[in-house]
């Protein structure tokens, strides 16, 4: 209801005579003038009249649909949706090339967000999938140096445990038998030469020093060699049952020890600069969610993969509870060394194949495409080595649309700021 009708309505509903509804139009008059004079409603209409001119004096470019920036009109009028088209202005003379002016509600229907490119001190991770195997120093194969036959095997087969210092089984040769027989005799003619040849017969078909302090007591020989497990371990091989013939080109048994673990995983190749023999890792299993294993790089294999194009590295691990298993896949994690970088959102990288770009906001509704040079891509941050500077200001939602009006008319064959190069401890 407009104040005309308003007055209209009021003045049909009072009963006053004449003299009464001409006093009541003097004093109406009177109120309004009151009014029109008072200051603060005649400096909130200079405002709007200043307002009104400022605007006129903004070129508009085109008129766009609150909802469809691609829906673009040469006059105002409705969208599709029936909604009002929103103006788009041109820079003025003052802005750089390539800047684009958008009024309050068109950023807000586009949703335009924005981030602080800063300086952050990152710790880049290195992720991969490993594959558990044995310590292959930790290796030991049961040899004879002569031929004989086993007894008494006390391992029934591969993958059995023994510990350090436990019977495997005892052997007999008459190679061996004949050899202590020598070396007693030796002993016996008080011939220092006879007692060091001897002795080198025993050593060079590896009798053990305990065997030979006995064999100096005197005494008869005994029959059998008896071998223990020079470690704890499990059994990888077992070539031998009770009774077999045993020749000096076979391998007994062998074993591997447990309580450390090699772990072989497959990095990328770009991040193969990043790796070095040191690094500390940590490990997960499937079968044991939650538990988490600290390691390190042990080495850094000197070929890539062909077929995968990867770079293959060993971890080593502590397994004192037996836990690991080997042929076991794990999920590795690398930590490779922290350095200063000033860094963007993931997101607010326009990637265009040969160069990279982001969307600059320069305030009051104002941005601007410019170019960057981009380094690593950590987690949900993106370094940039050129082109920012920390504290600017670019946009990370709707960047495209705004990108597509600014990158008409931007130069994006230079960088706008000074090279920002990552910092290393």
């Amino acid at each position: 209801m407009t104040l005309f009708s308003f007055v209209r309505h009021l003045f049909s509903h009072l009963s006053l005579p004449a003299i009464g509804r001409a006093l009541f139009f003097v004093l109406l008059g009177t109120g309004a003038a009151f009014l029109y004079s008072h200051t603060p409603i005649v400096n909130w209409m200079a405002d709007d009249r200043a307002e009104s001119v400022n605007t006129v004096e903004r070129t508009v470019l085109y008129w766009a649909a609150p909802m469809d920036v691609n829906y673009r009109r040469d006059a105002p009028g409705l969208s599709p949706m029936g909604m009002d088209l929103i103006p788009v202005y041109a820079s003025s003379a003052t802005e750089p090339a390539g800047t684009v002016t958008i009024s309050s509600a068109l950023e807000n229907n586009l949703g335009v967000r924005t981030a602080a490119a800063m300086i952050e001190r990152l710790q880049p991770q290195l992720s991969a999938v490993g594959l558990v195997g044995h310590d292959e120093n930790s290796r030991v194969r049961i040899t004879l140096r002569a031929e004989g036959w086993i007894e008494q095997l006390q391992v029934a087969e591969a993958g059995d445990h023994v510990r350090k210092g436990g019977k495997l089984f005892e052997y007999y040769s008459p190679e061996l038998v004949h050899a202590q027989e020598e070396y007693v005799s030796a002993l016996g003619s008080r011939d220092e030469r006879l007692i060091n040849g001897a002795l080198g017969r025993l050593q060079a078909f590896a009798i053990p020093e305990s065997r030979i302090e006995l064999l100096k007591t005197g005494g008869e020989v005994p029959r059998t060699l008896t071998f223990f497990a020079p470690a704890d371990g499990h059994v990888t091989q077992l070539n031998a049952r009770e009774g077999s013939f045993i020749d000096p080109s076979q391998v007994v048994l062998e074993l591997v020890a447990i309580d450390r673990v090699w772990v072989r995983a497959d990095v990328l190749e770009r991040h193969s600069a990043q790796l070095t023999v040191g690094q500390t890792a940590s490990m997960t299993v499937d079968y044991l969610p939650g538990r988490v294993w600290r390691g390190e790089v042990d080495y850094v294999f000197p070929m890539l993969d062909m077929k995968t194009r990867t770079q293959p590295v060993r971890l080593r691990f502590d397994n004192l509870d037996r836990q690991l298993k080997p042929n076991m896949f794990s999920h590795i994690t690398i930590d490779t060394p922290a350095f200063n970088a000033l860094t963007v959102p993931r997101e607010a990288v326009i990637r265009m194949g040969d160069h990279a770009r982001v969307v600059k906001a320069l305030g009051r509704g104002r941005y601007r495409s410019a170019r960057v040079e981009i380094g690593r891509e950590i987690g949900e941050r993106v370094v940039v080595l050129n082109g920012l500077t920390a504290g600017t200001d670019v946009v990370i939602s709707a960047q495209f649309l705004l990108d597509s009006e600014s990158s008409v008319s931007a130069d994006l064959s230079r960088y706008d700021e000074p090279s920002v190069m990552e910092k290393t401890p």
